[in-house]
């Protein structure tokens, strides 16, 4: 069991530059069997999504990138490909 029951942490990222969010990352337990997945969520475009996912985070979580697309399916299409 993880510390005080915590399964998954999310970091809004909105106004957290990556430099920060890495050095956040580096805070957590190198134990592999107590590994909490870490999500980014907030403010993450197509264009910061390869910066985000580059600082350590497990995954990304985005809702504005798609739902503001004009192109859903291009965008749905190049975030697939950046965590594939």
């Amino acid at each position: 069991m993880l510390p005080l029951g915590l399964k998954i942490i999310q970091l809004r990222v909105k106004n957290l530059n990556s430099d920060k969010l890495a050095k956040l990352l580096a805070l957590r337990p190198k134990n592999s069997v107590q590994k909490i997945p870490v999500i980014a969520i907030g403010g993450i475009s197509l264009e910061q999504a390869p910066q985000v996912l580059a600082t350590g985070v497990d995954s990304i979580a985005v809702a504005t990138a798609i739902t503001q697309a004009e192109n859903l399916e291009a965008v749905v299409t190049k975030l697939k490909n950046m965590i594939i």
